[in-house]
């Protein structure tokens, strides 16, 4: 192999995306208070392989929003920032033990993060894994309370 030294490169390059603004939502933000976090893996089912695929690896967070009194879970993964899951937690949905591992719990909802028209999200069947084995034998944060 040669290596090229002190070779001035001509390649220009373009921006993919073009027309992006900066929006501000600090407004937003302040309404908007972490009430649990924890860092984990998350896992969706795969109906097509029927088996579990890993969604994304991050903090997952349990946020309330002051003015309309809801709870939502979000996860944002590690390196990239996308949006992994963003769910409104309802007192029915349920979360179970995984029988796989005891330091993960199963529970199904609908996600938001990847859909622009809500009606085009169906329930998806989740399972939150903890890294730590904080949550073994445990309901993770305060889903037992709301």
């Amino acid at each position: 192999m040669s290596e090229v030294r002190n070779a001035d490169s001509t390649a220009e390059f373009a921006p993919v995306v073009t027309g992006l603004q900066e929006v501000d939502n600090s407004d937003a933000l302040k309404k908007i208070k972490t009430v649990y976090e924890q860092r984990s893996l998350l896992y969706f089912f795969s109906k097509e392989k029927t088996n579990w695929i890993t969604r994304g690896k991050g903090n997952i967070r349990i946020q309330k929003h002051d003015e309309s009194q809801f709870y939502q879970m979000v996860l944002y993964e590690e390196k990239t920032l996308k949006l992994r899951l963003c769910t409104i937690i309802h007192p029915a949905n349920e979360m179970k033990a995984n029988e796989g591992s005891d330091r993960a719990w199963a529970f199904a909802c609908t996600d938001y993060s990847e859909c622009r028209i809500l009606e085009c999200v169906d329930k998806t069947g989740l399972i939150i894994g903890c890294l730590s084995g904080r949550w073994k034998g445990q309901r993770p944060g305060l889903c037992h309370q709301i």
